[in-house]
């Protein structure tokens, strides 16, 4: 009996720690089971918050403005380089003139020099008749054309023919719509720029992007010109076009814009706004191209409103009109010289009007 219940112990006892090392092994099956749910709860977790963003906030302007250049420049129609021209498209001595140099670097202050310096600024390309308007419209881009804007005006004040033609018959206005460049057209149109309905319309309708009725539009407020406005009789267009700093300083076929307004029976009270805002709006531009040469020389012989606006004026295609003042143009084409000259003619229009009114008062007092 001894012996079996021997046997039987021991068969118990080999038993026993055979259901142990099952209970363990579940066991561990277990924990393995339960860290494998919480990896697996964990991984879920990490990717959800790499796959779950927050709301988002609503775009602003700028950044509506920005986004909507950006389409224009990868995914329009007109695809833009960096640099949009190369020195092979023009023939070596156009190139090595140091105009070209100027406006290709984007270099206002070395364009004033050679202005100033009397360089021929109707030099044209013999290899493909352009002239350097048609050269800054080629080099500027829309996410940067403001800057180009004051060497326009600074070509316009020497005498440049703003409406010449290179070899494909194109003119630097027509270009600049191409361009899409909807400030660099305005400076055009507003510095005296010649109308062509016909090729305009055309070019017009070849565009495509968000910015086409925004140019459209700024196009049509400055149409019908001075020229047309005079010769149909539309005063309510002529004071449109004083209002938004269009030259009147002008002229074709040799003849004024002045004398034209006289020729066309013009009412005497459209012949007077000419007369009187003709000095002011020549000072704006001249604020414009940072002409402080200019500016001075207006200040000291002529009439200038320095309260004049452009109420043409729109920061960009998301906001509404705001009149542009002298020092807001000085300051938004970056003329810090230009804004010390209005600051300090500012101080001396007040001081004379101060003296102005202390002397009418002691004639009051006396009569």
């Amino acid at each position: 009996m001894i012996p079996k219940e021997g046997g039987d112990l021991q068969q118990d006892s080999v038993a026993a720690p055979t259901a142990t090392h099952q209970t363990l092994q579940v066991k561990t099956q277990r924990r393995h089971t339960q860290q494998e749910t919480r990896n697996n709860k964990g991984d879920i977790k990490h990717r959800t918050l790499k796959t779950t963003h927050k709301p988002t906030r609503p775009m602003g302007n700028r950044s509506r403005l920005g986004t909507a250049i950006s389409h224009i420049i990868e995914y329009g129609e007109i695809k833009f380089k960096m640099n949009t021209i190369t020195e092979e498209e023009f023939d070596s001595e156009f190139v090595a003139t140091r105009l070209f140099s100027a406006i290709r670097d984007q270099d206002l202050r070395s364009v004033k020099m050679c202005i100033k310096a009397r360089d021929n600024v109707n030099v044209r390309c013999r290899k493909t008749g352009m002239t350097y308007v048609h050269l800054t419209v080629k080099t500027a881009l829309p996410i940067s054309e403001v800057k180009y804007v004051p060497i326009i005006h600074q070509l316009s004040n020497a005498d440049i023919d703003l409406n010449a033609k290179d070899k494909n018959g194109t003119t630097a206005l027509y270009l600049s719509i191409e361009r899409q460049l909807l400030e660099v057209m305005a400076a055009l149109l507003r510095c005296g720029a010649h109308f062509q309905p016909n090729a305009e319309e055309e070019v017009f309708s070849c565009l495509r992007g968000p910015f086409v009725y925004e140019i459209l539009n700024r196009y049509k407020s400055f149409s019908p010109g001075y020229w047309d406005a005079l010769r149909d009789g539309k005063a309510f267009r002529v004071n449109v076009l004083v209002k938004s700093w269009c030259r009147i300083n002008i002229s074709r076929h040799g003849i004024t814009l002045i004398e034209y307004a006289k020729q066309k029976n013009a009412s005497e009270k459209v012949v007077r706004q000419l007369i009187d805002n003709e000095a002011t709006i020549e000072f704006a531009h001249a604020t414009i191209a940072g002409d402080c040469e200019k500016m001075r020389h207006l200040l000291l012989h002529y009439p200038v409103d320095l309260s004049t606006t452009d109420l043409s004026h729109r920061e960009n295609f998301f906001e509404p009109y705001s009149p542009l003042t002298l020092q807001g143009a000085a300051i938004k084409y970056g003329h810090k010289d230009a804004l010390s000259i209005l600051k300090e003619a500012e101080v001396n229009r007040q001081s004379q009007t101060e003296k102005d009114t202390v002397k009418s008062s002691v004639i009051c007092s006396i009569s």
